[in-house]
């Protein structure tokens, strides 16, 4: 892919996009050896969205980074990716990232304590936890200031 296209990218993520953390619902499983279940908790999901009425742009994001393109009934496309295919979008256009740069950066950095899908079943250890969490929460914090700053601009 050409660094034009990736900081086209960028930019127009930088505008019209977001980094999200949701966190999922847990989950039974069931042990083989002892046939006892266990409620597993899994770790919050990242997920990287753009809104756009205008298709073309999504379209070029999902053929060059996977995802899928949803049609909101407001009239605007949605184009979302989780997984590995967002950490290889935000990893594709951190160097080009101004305003979203610290959630993409905290973001991937969440991502690179994932699992495999075994291992996950297993569950996270609790430094693992610990570690998501604090992202999570500097996530959070990042948002919480940006709303601060725009209230005294306003203000």
């Amino acid at each position: 892919m050409r660094i034009s296209d990736l900081a086209y990218f960028a930019g127009f993520f930088d505008g019209e996009g977001c980094v999200h953390l949701v966190n999922r619902k847990p989950m039974k499983r069931v042990k083989k050896r002892s046939k006892k279940t266990v409620i597993y908790q899994p770790p919050p999901r990242v997920i990287v969205s753009v809104g756009q009425k205008e298709p073309s742009v999504l379209i070029e994001l999902q053929k060059s980074f996977g995802g899928r393109i949803q049609f909101r009934k407001n009239g605007h496309y949605l184009w979302r990716c989780d997984g590995k295919s967002t950490k290889k979008f935000l990893e594709s256009v951190l160097p080009f990232l101004r305003i979203k740069k610290p959630y993409a950066e905290l973001a991937i950095m969440m991502l690179r304590t994932n699992k495999t899908r075994i291992e996950s079943f297993k569950g996270l250890s609790k430094e693992e936890w610990e570690e998501r969490l604090k992202y999570e929460s500097l996530i959070q914090g990042l948002r919480n200031k940006e709303k601060e700053n725009l209230e005294k601009e306003v203000n």
